[in-house]
């Protein structure tokens, strides 16, 4: 929810330069994020019956990550309308960016915990794992807004410390990209677990996207040329991954529509024949 809705944000400031829907986007998405994200760790300490890390951990938690990159992100675009101070604009987004960043770290830490030192079927090997990656490409991509926008503002004159980070997780992340492959090829090629439609998908499709946008706006940022060769190869796998769960999802739906238009003619039938005079007589 948080994510989508300052995406769509972003979408308003840079497709359509419209800042107005931006503002109240962003103001939307900070107060779902602050809601969500305090009232689920006040939940999860005071639960009782908690599941073991084995059970509970896996990418899914690193939407939390996400959720906070993509306020830092929206708000560093608005920052001039949002804030009228010059200090207290970079401030609030690096702090978040900061937060962000250590919760990514802990949260990725017990995710290679229970991946390397836990057993792991195949069928826990699924595609939320790939948000693991996508994390790291939203902060790369907080990263790289922060870079650009470090030449308006003084509090971050001193960017070298915001570059050696997002190279940081963008490294990790570019890293961690053929490890999800293989495992994914283990899961549907080895271990023959059919690919069926399942809305955890869409958790693979984003990071490869995400991961196709941070690397753009890092090349641009740091003027690293040599990087733009991987987004204009990634956006048509972007495209792909898309195109192949929305056909999935479609398949399916096609597939449900059919079954039930079958199942309801099948019973008005019998309920048609059940009623017949001349049948009863």
């Amino acid at each position: 929810m948080v994510a989508a809705t300052n995406v769509l944000g972003s979408q308003y400031a840079i497709i359509a330069e419209d800042p107005g829907p931006a503002r109240w986007l962003y103001y939307l998405g900070f107060a779902l994020y602050v809601a969500i994200i305090y009232f689920f760790f006040v939940m999860i300490t005071v639960k009782r019956g908690k599941p073991t890390l084995e059970m509970g951990i896996n990418g899914v938690w690193l939407l939390m990550v996400v959720s906070t990159q993509s306020v830092v992100v929206l708000g560093t675009q608005l920052a001039d309308l949002l804030s009228s101070s010059p200090r207290k604009r970079p401030c609030s987004s690096r702090c978040s960016c900061s937060s962000s960043d250590a919760c990514s770290t802990s949260s990725r830490s017990l995710i290679f915990y229970r991946l390397t030192f836990f057993e792991m079927r195949a069928e826990e090997c699924a595609p939320p794992f790939w948000i693991s990656m996508g994390a790291v490409a939203i902060t790369t991509l907080a990263g790289a807004t922060l870079i650009n926008a470090a030449s308006q503002w003084e509090l971050l004159a001193a960017q070298a410390f915001i570059t050696g980070l997002t190279l940081l997780f963008w490294g990790f992340g570019t890293w961690w990209i053929p490890i999800i492959i293989v495992l994914g090829m283990w899961r549907h090629l080895y271990r023959l677990i059919p690919m069926s439609y399942h809305p955890q998908y869409w958790g693979m499709v984003f990071p490869i996207g995400m991961y196709t946008v941070c690397t753009y706006r890092l090349a641009q940022a740091l003027e690293l040329h040599f990087l733009l060769p991987i987004p204009q190869a990634l956006v048509y796998m972007s495209l792909f991954a898309w195109a192949t769960v929305m056909t999935m999802w479609l398949r399916l739906t096609l597939e449900n529509s059919l079954s039930f238009t079958s199942k309801r003619a099948s019973h008005e039938h019998a309920l048609h024949h059940h009623r017949d005079p001349a049948h009863t007589s």
